[in-house]
């Protein structure tokens, strides 16, 4: 045979070969994670990324595509990531909410990235069995399996497919840079930060590439490696990644602006200082953890204190590995290569920059930094072996010791993910200092119905954060559910306390209020609501409800068609708007009875009154005072009249004329408590706080008894933190009565 002849066959057996690889490897992914399709949804993210996220599981439509791409409301407490929504949303468009089909999809994922990534390092380093060994560290290491057994965690599968695409298009463009391969390398870094953007470190992670295994970074007879990295071709590469480097620069704003849209950038709440040491600490767990991965679970709170010397002792390992890989470039570039992929891939996720409910880390985000690790390890040890005795059977027994280890180990941790249960009580089992895990037992516990369990799950985990405003949401929640209203309100308000800009918070208790009919605390929330966010839909029809309640619905109608301006297909809002049309049209047909009436008898100031508040109460408050003016050119001394014109001048915040009417009222009826009490409202309305508690001073002066008006009324909520409010309220306190 000619030697091209054995060429090609060669190449055919590589081939083959790689193909075998690839077969093995999906198989032991798939035989691995196969148990999870009998998996429910789990009860942290799962529910805001899936089975409540009515954009998500609605499947496809040019509204929810649209959605995909923009930030999420504030309440939603996640970042930009359009393409892992899409991916979402085509599983639940393929399988509805059968969570087993969901769990298999990241399933699929895993299998995908286990064999581009076996694909990729054969083909950068033409090594099958070393490349073979390091995927298959990937594919059966345990602390891989959060990722995998999540299904929240489609994120992190979907960026890291899109990773690894990325690392082959850049072989390929390291082969010929041409300007069309750049653009694919380009496309694809693009595609993986759509679904996560931790791959913005990726453009360094191609730097290291180009040193090891890519060989682009040439290291001449007598240079250092530093000054191999200085040099003019060294800067060329460097260059090369600008463009990328600014697409990373550019995603990262995305990223930022969307965690604080969402709320969730903690600029303030870990000292920066702990901040750095648990960094430290953390690389020293994760290497642990790679080595022996003990202890995995789903969430591992985050320290209040770390001792120095752990700090130290950590730092030091860091250190010394830093020096050894540097020292051994030349020996073993892939160490400095592995170990520098392993730093800087963490970087995003160390906690340096925190938002939402930040651990002290999480073996999930390892999931693309020990890939440097396993490359590492993968061409290390047979490097060490290589001049010993049987060194393939050692090899090979090695590796089957390993993997078979790794795979015991991860069949046992994807059991800890059947159910909440198992998951969150393993997860007290490792931490019991645990707020989130009790938390989430609690929700497992609500779905039971066992909601004496939940309140104590509840109990814990605000002993361990006490006046955590998230946990006493939930909490009201479940009091609700008991039946326990009072105590509900007690729990949104201290919850409100904590966190004043709270707005579900706001919104539940506002709702509440309602309930026990106390219209004006409840309108007092839903203002406070729109002044957080101007743009609330469902406090502007909330605000149009109060004021049905208080037979004002010429009012109630500007809320409900705020509320549809902001939220078009806002259902309950539109139907209310209707009924009010109904009410208007009954409110028109009593005033033409009565202009008829006025027809018939024109000096009856009686008629006129009425004919103003049915003006009112169409919104026509111009029409209104015209009518009132006309009863008391009438009647000058028409009490009803002189009230009604001075209501309808405070509607329109017209607080001086409001309160020369309510003083002509006080001149006819200088005795009556109640007209000194609406004078302190309308000065208090006023912004007047002093005049206010003048005129409420002497309203209780002069019998006004009132005192659960005066705790609910929202036109005092000027004065009510006022000593004289308050001492008026400890009177009338439980205690008191």
């Amino acid at each position: 045979m000619d030697r091209l002849g054995e060429k090609r066959k060669g190449n055919m057996l590589g081939s083959w070969r790689a193909a075998l690889v690839c077969l093995l490897l999906a198989m032991a992914v798939f035989s691995l994670y196969l148990q999870v399709a009998d998996h429910p949804f789990i009860w942290l993210d799962d529910k805001l990324y899936i089975t409540k996220n009515t954009h998500v599981n609605g499947g496809f439509s040019l509204e929810n595509l649209a959605w995909s791409f923009k930030f999420s409301d504030a309440g939603e407490r996640t970042y930009w990531h359009p393409l892992t929504w899409l991916s979402h949303m085509l599983d639940c468009e393929l399988f509805g909410l059968n969570a087993g089909m969901h769990h298999l999809s990241n399933v699929l994922y895993h299998m995908i990235n286990t064999v581009l990534l076996f694909l990729a390092l054969h083909l950068m380093t033409g090594s099958l069995r070393r490349s073979a060994f390091a995927a298959s560290l990937f594919a059966l290491h345990p602390v891989n399996v959060d990722t995998v057994a999540w299904i929240t965690e489609r994120k992190n599968l979907l960026s890291t497919t899109f990773w690894i695409l990325t690392l082959i298009a850049y072989w390929f463009y390291a082969q010929n840079n041409t300007a069309r391969r750049y653009c694919l390398v380009a496309v694809a870094f693009c595609l993986g930060l759509l679904a996560k953007p931790m791959l913005i470190t990726l453009p360094f992670t191609l730097l290291l590439l180009d040193y090891w295994p890519l060989n682009r970074v040439r290291i001449k007879e007598g240079q250092t490696l530093l000054q191999a990295l200085q040099s003019r071709d060294s800067m060329k590469l460097v260059m090369e990644k600008v463009p990328l480097l600014i697409i990373s620069f550019l995603f990262g704003l995305i990223t930022i602006r969307s965690l604080a849209v969402t709320d969730q950038i903690l600029a303030y709440h870990v000292p920066m200082g702990l901040k750095i040491q648990n960094a430290v600490v953390s690389y020293a767990i994760y290497l642990s953890k790679m080595v022996w991965p003990t202890d995995l679970t789903i969430f591992h709170p985050f320290p209040t204190f770390i001792s120095g010397w752990t700090v130290a002792a950590s730092l030091a390992l860091l250190l010394s590995i830093t020096a050894a890989a540097a020292l051994a470039y030349r020996k073993y570039p892939y160490l400095i290569t592995g170990w520098l992929w392993f730093l800087g891939t963490f970087v995003t996720v160390i906690g340096i920059v925190q938002g939402g409910l930040w651990p002290a880390y999480a073996e999930r985000w390892a999931y693309v930094p020990y890939i440097g690790l396993f490359v590492a390890l993968a061409w290390l040890i047979p490097d060490l072996f290589r001049n010993a005795r049987y060194k393939s059977p050692i090899m090979a027994a090695m590796a089957a010791i390993v993997l078979g280890s790794f795979f015991a180990v991860s069949w046992h941790q994807v059991g800890y993910w059947k159910d909440d249960h198992a998951l969150f009580t393993r997860s007290l089992d490792i931490n019991p200092d645990n707020y989130p895990s009790h938390s989430a037992l609690a929700f497992h516990y609500i779905g039971l119905k066992d909601y004496k369990t939940a309140l104590s799950h509840f109990g814990k985990a605000l002993d361990i954060s006490p006046g955590n405003p998230y946990i006493l949401y939930d909490q009201a929640d479940l009091l609700i559910k008991m039946g326990k209203t009072d105590n509900a309100i007690g729990s949104l308000q201290e919850s409100i306390r904590n966190k004043p800009d709270h707005i579900d918070a706001r919104l539940n208790l506002g709702n509440l209020l309602m309930q026990k009919g106390e219209i004006g605390m409840a309108i007092e929330q839903y203002n406070a609501i729109l002044r957080i966010d101007p743009r609330k839909a469902k406090a502007y029809n909330n605000l149009g409800n109060a004021y049905l309640q208080k037979a004002d619905p010429a009012r109630a109608a500007e809320f409900f068609r705020k509320a549809l301006e902001l939220q078009p297909d806002f259902a309950d809002a539109k139907n209310s708007l209707g009924k009010i049309e109904e009410i208007q049209a009954r409110y028109r047909e009593a005033s033409a009875t009565i202009e008829r009436e006025l027809q018939a008898d024109p000096g009856n100031p009686v008629l006129y009154v009425k004919l103003a508040g049915l003006r009112q109460q169409q919104g026509d408050t111009e029409a209104a005072i015209a009518a009132y003016e006309q009863a008391l050119s009438i009647k000058p001394d028409s009490v009803g009249a002189l009230y009604g014109i001075a209501l309808s001048h405070a509607g329109r915040q017209e607080y001086g004329k409001a309160i020369e009417f309510l003083q002509a009222v006080m001149k006819i009826q200088p005795a009556h408590p109640e007209n000194y009490y609406n004078l302190a409202c309308m000065y208090a309305r006023w912004n007047k706080p002093d005049e206010a508690v003048s005129w409420l001073r002497q309203a209780i002066d002069r019998g006004f008894r009132d005192l659960d008006l005066i705790r609910k009324d929202p036109d005092l909520a000027g004065i009510r933190d006022t000593e004289f409010v308050r001492n008026l309220m400890a009177q009338d306190s439980p205690a008191e009565r």
